[in-house]
């Protein structure tokens, strides 16, 4: 279990807890919280990856967005012109980041 992906996943999923990775071992600094078994650690793990691939797409769009100042002054324009450079431009992020299908489940 890679140091850094625990400490990602502990802090997702025991979010309320005290702890800390010390000489690459997880010392669990919590009195109130009983420290999770190995299995529970992966099982976090496993969820934040799991988590953390189902949202790629949100990161990636965040990535390319303008900002949003450069989004308001194209929705003026818009509004002002009778343009549509808002909608193009965040259609074209969308479509290279769409959203994964939903599964149910």
């Amino acid at each position: 279990m890679r140091h850094d992906e625990l400490a990602q996943a502990l802090a997702w999923g025991y979010p309320d807890t005290e702890w800390a990775i010390e000489d690459e071992k997880l010392v669990w600094l919590d009195k109130a919280v009983d420290k999770p078994a190995k299995a529970e650690l992966q099982a976090a793990l496993d969820a934040y990856n799991e988590n953390r691939q189902k949202t790629e797409y949100q990161r990636q769009r965040k990535a390319e967005y303008p900002s949003i100042e450069d989004q308001l002054d194209m929705l003026y324009e818009d509004m002002e012109n009778g343009t549509t450079n808002w909608r193009d431009a965040i259609r074209v992020v969308k479509q290279r980041h769409p959203k994964p299908a939903r599964t149910l489940g």
